[in-house]
């Protein structure tokens, strides 16, 4: 089952849709060290797959935060009770062992009273863009003693967390999403973050941002006209970078396999020059460049997303 709580460096934010869940089993494949990721996730889906997801992540030990407010998806509209009666069913009464969260834009009139209700402790709460500085916010975090308290990085934000003595994870979108893949085209590498290196020294005790998804949420998806793979890598000071690699044949979206593999390819070439970590999502990348198989566009996300997850293990491990 899942440890006892302890501060961990990083916090990805994940919204559970099937992928980026599934992507969060992958880490049994190189974490050797589980006091560095503590992934939070936004139940937006509840289901089999969150259960299994779940289930993984308690029997291998990691830890990680289940919001039960999600802002989008299945349950945007239902209670916080009725939240937790949902995950209680799926989850088959498994809920003593997890570490609850709360998103603080979302019910705020009913956190308090589902924690005390439920006996919760060592709970999150996380204060993204999305939320404002109001009294109720203001009451919410001053009576409640959080374990963590994920902020973002604003005026407004510091100003409401002026005096509180708690860990702060300091939450960013560092991800420079655009609408059409195409797009990617014009700006094919760019600065992805350094908040690994500077989140200790400007008072956070961790820090949290959105992969290469970025904060950005849609229910379904579409077939594109481009195929894109977000592939992040360390430069030579340590910080991290995004390199967009896309597919060539982009007039129609016919034809998704082939554009996956003209994407791939170029990656595979963009490692190969640059003598990229051999991580486990980029051995998987080079079996479907060798097989030729097409595994989904699902698959790309997850691991783009697996990716970042081992070079920030590594970072901190190394």
């Amino acid at each position: 089952m899942i440890p006892k709580y302890t501060i961990m460096n990083y916090y990805p934010y994940i919204r559970g849709k099937q992928y980026e869940l599934i992507s969060l089993r992958g880490l049994n494949e190189f974490v050797t060290n589980k006091g560095v990721i503590c992934p939070i996730i936004e139940p937006v889906k509840i289901g089999s797959t969150l259960s299994r997801t779940i289930s993984t992540l308690q029997e291998s030990g990691h830890s990680f935060i289940l919001l039960l407010n999600p802002e989008y998806g299945d349950y945007r509209d239902k209670t916080i009770i009725e939240c937790w009666d949902k995950l209680f069913e799926i989850l088959d009464g498994r809920m003593q062992d997890i570490h609850f969260g709360f998103l603080a834009h979302v019910k705020l009139n009913e956190i308090t009273h589902v924690i005390e209700e439920k006996g919760l402790t060592n709970v999150s709460v996380v204060i993204n863009d999305n939320a404002e500085l109001t009294p109720l916010l203001s009451q919410l975090v001053q009576q409640n003693p959080f374990q963590e308290i994920v902020m973002a990085d604003n005026r407004s934000t510091r100003r409401l967390m002026h005096g509180i003595d708690t860990n702060k994870i300091v939450i960013s979108d560092r991800f420079n999403s655009k609408n059409r893949n195409v797009e990617y085209l014009i700006i094919e590498d760019e600065f992805f973050s350094d908040d690994h290196k500077f989140y200790y020294e400007d008072g956070y005790s961790g820090f949290s941002d959105y992969v290469t998804i970025g904060d950005n949420y849609t229910e379904s998806g579409f077939l594109p006209y481009a195929v894109a793979i977000h592939w992040t890598y360390l430069d030579q000071d340590d910080n991290f970078r995004v390199r967009h690699l896309v597919s060539d044949s982009n007039e129609d979206n016919t034809d998704i396999p082939g554009k996956f593999g003209e994407a791939l390819q170029h990656l595979i070439e963009f490692a190969d020059v640059n003598n990229l970590p051999n991580t486990y999502a980029l051995r998987e990348m080079r079996r479907y460049r060798d097989s030729g198989d097409y595994p989904g566009l699902g698959v790309l996300k997850k691991l783009s997303i697996l990716n970042h997850f081992e070079l920030v293990h590594n970072y901190f491990t190394k």
